[in-house]
């Protein structure tokens, strides 16, 4: 779609520009101009295809301005019938979960709008696209919202419509459930524009990995992934046996781990605060931000109940430390930043970047200051270093030897989160105290699953601080 790529242009100026924040040089005041100028062009464009698109809504919503169809039988419902018996129900499931994500797309980032849409292609059974259609009406949202201030009364309060959608939902999440193998607990979902899975934020920690790895998605319990170092060609003379190039292939398994948030609130909230439900998917998107940040970087990984971390399940072939740079142990030099980039294989290096914490980024800017006789590795927006993106990442505090203090490499090759589209709210009517007498609080327990796996170590190379 157009308007995402705009909305994606203008996110990746915004991203720019909040980096040059501060900086008086004459280079950056100009191209914090040139970025503003971007920006504003194109928010016009986008504002303009907005309007378009509304005017031919508009144009089309008069049935004066429709042409009806030439059926092929003199019986229109005959024709519409027939034509009917063409379209495969999950077409029209399809069709129906891509309207509601244009309709939800500015309440989201672009990358999320794009996964569902990718999502629902690959939907072969319609189970996602209906899940996705159910959760986006704005009848569902409003049904949720007053199930959140009365738990018990709600089902008198909702309207017709209102209880219609919240069956649909259920239908939907029920078959998702019995297409993945795992039993349906009974909770209900969270409305699509509120859904901290969909939409992703990044407001507790600075977590670039869901930018720049592969993010994928899916429906059942597990994802079996193929992976392979490739082939290999040769000359050889003519008539001659040719050699064998069969590649060695491996299945790495990504099984989506549960992740758990619990939210207490007051009878008094529930009744007097409109606006909670819209404010609990900031609340829950946070927590699972700085969840996510810290195990999609340190989490162990298989047997522990928790996602594979980048850092923390690399095998020794892809970690060099310090000591190898000839640096005093446990501190980092200029020569250590041009070993990392000058031991990952060239097939990865195309597509490399860089990633550490605010620290050692500050450390490297160092090496060309004031006094120093080192070129800059850094360019001047910093934001590239040795010619390659740099991202921040905010859990690299590379304060002790495990922690990492540079990583390099195709991240996005290297390294895949997979998601189970859908976060599962629990509402829990009476909160108990210590004397088991309530407490005039209820709770949201909300659940979702997701987890992270190292499917190609050799795309990357992280530097650790050697102590010998």
């Amino acid at each position: 779609m157009r308007e995402n790529d705009l909305h994606r242009e203008i996110d990746a100026l915004q991203q720019e520009l909040s980096g040059l924040a501060g900086r008086t040089d004459q280079g950056a005041v100009e191209r914090r101009e040139n970025l503003k100028r971007g920006i504003d062009a194109r928010t016009d464009e986008l504002r303009t295809l907005t309007g378009q698109r509304a005017a031919v809504r508009s144009a089309a919503s008069n049935p004066a301005n429709i042409e009806a169809g030439t059926g092929f039988t003199e019986d229109d419902e005959q024709a519409r019938g027939t034509r009917s018996r063409f379209r495969r129900p999950i077409d029209e499931a399809r069709d129906a979960a891509h309207r509601a994500i244009e309709r939800s797309c500015r309440g989201m980032r672009t990358d999320a709008g794009d996964r569902l849409v990718e999502l629902v292609e690959r939907d072969q059974v319609g189970a996602d696209a209906r899940y996705i259609t159910a959760v986006s009406d704005p009848a569902y949202a409003r049904a949720f919202a007053k199930k959140l201030a009365m738990p018990e009364g709600a089902s008198q309060a909702v309207e017709p419509d209102e209880g219609e959608a919240m069956l649909m939902v259920g239908r939907a999440m029920a078959e998702r459930s019995m297409l993945a193998g795992t039993g349906s607990a009974g909770g209900f979902a969270l409305p699509i524009e509120i859904d901290p899975t969909i939409n992703l934020d990044n407001d507790g920690q600075i977590n670039p990995l869901r930018q720049i790895a592969r993010v994928r998605s899916t429906t059942s319990y597990e994802l079996r992934l193929i992976t392979s170092a490739g082939t290999t060609a040769s000359f050889g003379a003519e008539a001659s046996q040719v050699d064998d190039g069969t590649p060695t292939l491996a299945q790495p398994v990504a099984t989506p781990q549960r992740a758990t948030c619990f939210v207490p609130f007051s009878f008094e909230v529930g009744m007097d605060w409109p606006g909670m439900a819209a404010e609990l998917g900031r609340i829950m998107a946070d927590a699972k931000d700085v969840l996510e940040a810290e195990k999609f970087l340190h989490g162990a990984g298989s047997g522990s109940d928790e996602p594979a971390g980048l850092i923390a399940t690399l095998d020794s072939g892809s970690i060099i430390d310090t000591d190898q740079g000839g640096s005093t142990p446990g501190l980092i030099a200029a020569d250590d930043v041009y070993l990392v980039q000058e031991s990952l294989p060239a097939r990865w290096s195309g597509r490399a970047v860089w990633m550490s914490g605010l620290p050692i980024a500050n450390t490297i800017h160092r090496f060309s200051g004031p006094g120093g006789d080192e070129p800059p590795l850094f360019d001047e927006a910093r934001g590239r270093l040795l010619g390659k993106p740099w991202w921040e990442a905010s859990n690299m505090a590379g304060d002790h030897e495990d922690d990492g203090l540079l990583l390099y490499g195709d991240i996005g090759a290297a390294f895949q989160i997979v998601d189970r589209i859908g976060m599962s709210i629990e509402l829990v009517p009476h909160l108990f105290g210590a004397d088991r007498r309530p407490t005039g609080e209820r709770g949201l327990f909300a659940c979702w699953r997701t987890t992270s796996i190292v499917v190609v170590p050799e795309a990357v190379r992280l530097l650790v601080a050697g102590t010998s």
